[in-house]
């Protein structure tokens, strides 16, 4: 705000006023937008109409597939980040637990010895009275018969009292039975009452007085001229507290009515004779006031009941005294040796509470010690993993910030940029990321489709089957595997595959061999593979649509018969029963929802009619430069280090499955550590066996994968040599073939061609040398072997166009010409905006073409040329060239 004059920055981007819904809507329309331009432009460049497009159809499908995936993508992250989070915390509630262990012991400790030492001072005392106990008892002996009779005399003379208490016991049990009645919703029915009646009021001060309550203001002294509205407040609150007491209704229950005094029941007299104080108007307040206001009325009437009956408990009371005046010695012993028995009871009882803490103390001691030691073991098991942990919930919380851009991203790849090589795929995706990044739409830093939406032991199946390895070609199979839930049509996918790598993975992955289906995520299915020009296509075809096989049409060509055309633009049927089919001319196929159709066309530049077209999920699978340099490297190392090249494979595929089964681990970790309570994990117990097991399993596995890193790091430095030395300097001569295809079309040169070729380069070069040299020896036969073959097949008029662009594509790759040099030489301009894809060999054929120009150093591929163009002496024994 301060470097734009303190203007607000939504009024420079108004995008940034809409909410993230209508801005990701926006960008949806950019992302098409976006593909459009660079489709008008690859129209251009390439001359023709490409499969690369952006219809209001493929909008409709980017839209679905958003849909899709939005709620997976997202749900996954959070499920990732939910896992790391409970793992890491529940790391932290054990440690504190352990904490508080430590702390529980320290205390505990002088505890135990003071019990200890209570328990021996208990018995010595308990040893003591026990023995004067004896002798008293032996002296009271003979008195015992006659101290019985007085007694027996007494309790008649108090039965009679209780006779005489019976006229006034009635009020106070049905006082009784309506205090039972109360429940818990009255009692709440009574608390919620902020400012009741005053007959309620009245009501819980006589409670609260009976009970002894009394609110801190009366007992200083400052209700005493206070009104009688504040004094009944100051009650009422009272009462309400006593109300929130759980035991509140026992305390009226067991209330014992006779330790009501004189002048408690004065003070209950001047609450009673209010006319207010009435358990028949309070019951239309509440059905707890009213049995309250009863039993108080009736505790009333108790006391002045027992004033009938205080004469005959004097009389009572004159009789115990005579009776006690009588046998006073007697009952002096007897009290003396009951008190003694009592104390020798209550000694006992102390003992046994004495013994019993100190028991507890001792249990809770080794207890607390046991689970410090297993805390500190499941601690130490998983405390290595916690610091991954966090660094795993910190990356899955990036995510979940960034799940917006990168599902609007994914969408886009799988709808739109099948049909597009990596590079343009590349500057596509540049161009969308800066779309969200111009809306405020968060998206990853780095994104990688193969990563958002498949898994690493899905990826290492994928290269098992024979993917390439790059980058394009994963994305290609997740393209392939995820057009099945996007499309409202049925999932057809077109491979445009001129070198047959997309025939041969979907072979090799739905395919192969029988005991491999199933293993590894492979699919249990059935392959067949068709070919349109098969006299049993037709049948063929129809069986796989019914048994739901998966059916690979080899050999496309832009001219379709019937039925393939009906079967592209065919749509499911239901039947009454459920069933489905779909019609294919007067026939009506049974259709299994398994049935999957992969169609194969090995045309360089294929023109097929939009209507088929859209239909269809369109992959390219032509080899990228990434692709056949892993080729070649490999096919190198097999032949000059077989067991180098076998040891990087089987390190690749044990990195892999050492990868996925450390993410198993962890999951199966994580999973008994969340689900398990803390006080099981402090404890030994299954869960923590299984920790240790998954802690030595994980341990190894992590040895194991270092192992593997450090032996691929090594295999990977031979691997770069190979590939800078040879591999890159001579890969971009398979480039150079399609371009003579693209120039006469008599020219096709197959990459199966070419790795034959390579191959056999390799083992018929002399091995003179090792190392670095071995690899200069073996480009510069491989470089005239390759002109020699190849310029066999061509044309005079074409053989020196060939050996310039070969030349230049070998001196790009050596890194002495740069890419404008490279394209003012073969395409008369220096930047490759609008030029087409077929290099100028007339121009480069003319006497003033075929000049060197000074900027090309003396190269040792073709030795050096006499003024009419022909060859002197270039390397393999070539001669001449034009």
């Amino acid at each position: 705000a301060g470097t734009m004059g303190g203007m607000d920055p939504t009024e420079l981007n108004p995008i940034l006023k809409l909410s993230l819904y209508e801005r990701v809507v926006y960008c949806c329309s950019l992302f098409h937008q976006a593909v459009i331009d660079h489709s008008h432009r690859l129209h251009l460049k390439s001359g023709y109409r490409t499969m690369f497009m952006a219809t209001s159809g493929l909008f409709y499908h980017f839209l679905k597939a958003i849909q899709v995936l939005a709620p997976s993508r997202s749900a996954s992250v959070n499920v990732a980040w939910d896992k790391y989070v409970l793992g890491v915390s529940k790391m932290t509630e054990m440690q504190e637990k352990l904490s508080l262990l430590r702390e529980q012991i320290a205390a505990m400790a002088p505890q135990l010895e003071r019990s200890r030492a209570d328990v021996e001072e208990l018995l010595r005392l308990i040893t003591h009275e026990k023995s004067d106990a004896e002798a008293t008892l032996q002296r009271l002996q003979p008195a015992e018969a006659e101290a019985e009779a007085s007694v027996r005399e007494c309790e008649r003379l108090r039965a009679e009292c209780d006779e005489a208490l019976k006229s006034v016991m009635p009020p106070l049990l049905l006082a009784m039975k309506m205090l039972k009645k109360i429940d818990k919703a009255s009692i709440a029915e009574l608390k919620v009452l902020k400012n009741p009646p005053t007959g309620v009021k009245l009501i819980m001060r006589a409670v609260c007085t009976m009970l002894g309550r009394a609110p801190k203001e009366f007992l200083e002294g400052k209700l005493d001229r206070a009104p009688e509205d504040q004094v009944l407040s100051s009650w009422w609150e009272e009462g309400r507290a006593l109300l929130n007491d759980f035991h509140f209704i026992q305390y009226l229950i067991e209330y014992d009515k006779e330790s009501m005094t004189t002048q408690m029941v004065a003070m209950v007299q001047t609450f009673v004779s209010d006319p207010r104080f009435d358990p028949v108007s309070m019951s239309r307040v509440s059905v707890a006031a009213s049995s309250l206001c009863r039993w108080v009325k009736a505790m009333h009437e108790y006391q002045a009941g027992r004033e009938i009956v205080l004469p005959r408990q004097d009389a009572l009371a004159a009789s115990d005294e005579r009776l006690a005046s009588q046998r006073l010695a007697l009952e002096e012993s007897r009290r003396q040796l009951e008190t003694m028995q009592a104390h020798i009871r209550e000694l006992e009882h102390k003992l046994a509470l004495a013994k019993a803490t100190r028991d507890k103390l001792d249990n809770d001691m080794k207890l607390a010690e046991r689970k410090k030691v297993q805390s500190q073991k499941v601690i130490s098991a998983v405390l290595k993993e916690v610091g991954r942990w966090q660094a795993n919930a910190a990356l899955q919380a990036q995510r979940q910030r960034e799940v917006v851009g990168e599902v609007l991203i994914a969408a886009g790849y799988t709808v739109y940029l099948g049909p597009v090589s990596g590079t343009l795929r590349a500057a596509v995706e540049a161009d969308w990321i800066d779309i969200l990044h111009s809306c405020e739409v968060s998206c990853p830093k780095a994104f990688h489709l193969a990563d958002s939406l498949s898994s690493i032991s899905q990826q290492d199946t994928w290269r098992m089957a024979g993917l390439p390895q790059s980058r394009t070609a994963l994305e290609n199979a997740v393209i392939m595997e995820s057009a099945t839930p996007f499309r409202s049509t049925l999932p057809w996918i077109v491979f445009h595959d001129p070198q047959d790598l997309g025939a041969s993975f979907v072979k090799g992955y739905y395919g192969g061999e029988v005991w491999m289906q199933g293993y590894s995520g492979r699919p249990i299915t059935t392959l067949t593979v068709l070919d349109q020009s098969d006299p049993m296509f037709k049948d063929q075809l129809y069986r796989a649509i019914s048994l739901g096989s998966v059916v690979l049409l080899e050999n496309f060509e832009e001219e379709l018969d019937d039925i393939t055309e009906q079967l592209l633009s065919a749509e499911i049927h239901v039947d009454s029963r459920s069933g489905m089919y779909i019609k294919l001319g007067d026939s009506s196929i049974s259709y299994n929802k398994d049935f999957r159709l992969f169609i194969s066309t090995r045309l360089r530049n294929p023109k097929f009619p939009y209507d088929v077209i859209r239909n269809c999920t369109v992959v390219n699978f032509s080899i990228t430069r990434a692709q056949l340099v892993e080729l070649l490297v490999t096919t190198t190392l097999r032949i000059e280090m077989p067991e180098l090249e076998q040891e990087h494979g089987i390190l690749m595929r044990q990195k892999a499955k050492g990868e996925v089964d450390l993410a198993a681990l962890e999951a199966r970790m994580l999973h008994a550590i969340t689900v398990t309570p803390t006080e099981a994990l402090l404890e030994e117990s299954e869960v923590y066996a299984l920790l240790q097991e998954l802690q030595e399993q994980s341990s190894a596995i992590k040895a194991k994968v270092a192992r593997i890193e450090a032996n691929q790091r090594a295999v990977g430095d031979i691997r770069d040599s190979t590939d800078k030395y040879f591999v890159s300097r001579v890969a971009p001569f398979f480039f150079v073939l399609a371009d003579l295809a693209n120039v006469r079309n008599a020219y096709q040169f197959g990459l199966k061609w070419f790795t034959n070729l390579f191959r056999d380069s390799i083992i018929t070069c002399l091995r003179s040398n090792s190392g670095k040299a071995r690899l200069v020896s073996l480009t510069t036969h491989f470089t005239g072997l390759f002109y020699a073959n190849v310029s066999r097949s061509l044309f005079d008029n074409d053989k020196l166009p060939f050996a310039i662009m070969m030349l230049v594509r070998f001196l790009s790759a050596s890194g002495h010409v740069n890419k404008d040099e490279a394209n003012l030489l073969l395409y008369g301009r220096a930047t490759d905006t609008h030029y087409t894809a077929k290099p100028s060999f007339i121009r480069l054929a003319s006497p003033r073409g075929s000049r060197s120009p000074r900027w090309v150093p003396s190269s040792p591929i073709f030795g050096s040329t006499d003024a009419a163009g022909r060859g002197l002496g270039g390397v393999g024994g070539v001669g001449g060239v034009g």
